[in-house]
């Protein structure tokens, strides 16, 4: 089931909160080498912030699978950290929009439990990500995301256009997508 997470909804969150770190040190520092974590968590600036996470969570309370939302208002990734898969565009900023980043599932987890379909996960965090969306106001999502992930997303017939190339980074190709909601 998916969950909206933020640190300042609910004392309890800290758990998951920690669980979220954990995964996205996972994907962004072991798997896809972007990022340096500190003591098996992946925490940068930007969780500072108080964002919502959107969070997958299994029957046993286990989350296998995450993503973060960031108002495109104030600083987020693309504009204050990937600023080379700009590519010399100006950063969108509206109240409309905003940056999901660190959307990741624990593929490995799902496999071992053998619960979910890892399609049904990953499909499903990209539309409850819409659903986020259109709860909120939101009418367009930019996010930075390896080729693979931009692939399931084109796949899952989701409405949207590459905003810059791809580039290296890490041991992956990102690139930056911008999707309707």
């Amino acid at each position: 089931m998916f969950h909206i997470i933020n640190a300042n909804n609910n004392p309890t969150n800290y758990i998951k909160i920690e669980e979220i770190y954990k995964l996205r040190h996972k994907v962004f520092v072991d798997t896809l080498g972007w990022v340096k974590g500190i003591k098996g968590l992946e925490i940068d600036q930007f969780d500072n912030l108080a964002p919502d996470h959107l969070a997958y969570i299994d029957d046993d309370g286990d989350v296998l699978a995450c993503v973060r939302f960031l108002p495109t208002t104030g600083p987020y990734m693309l504009k204050n950290t990937f600023t080379k898969l700009l590519a010399g565009k100006r950063p969108p900023k509206s109240s409309k929009m905003f940056e999901t980043s660190r959307f990741c599932v624990d593929f490995e987890k799902i496999l071992t439990k053998r619960s979910t379909p890892i399609k049904a996960v990953t499909v499903g965090l990209l539309g409850a990500m819409i659903e986020y969306g259109m709860y909120h106001g939101i009418t367009e999502i930019i996010t930075v995301t390896d080729t693979k992930l931009e692939l399931m997303a084109r796949r899952s017939q989701w409405a949207h256009t590459r905003f810059t190339d791809p580039q290296p980074i890490g041991k992956a190709t990102a690139v930056t997508i911008r999707g309707e909601v």
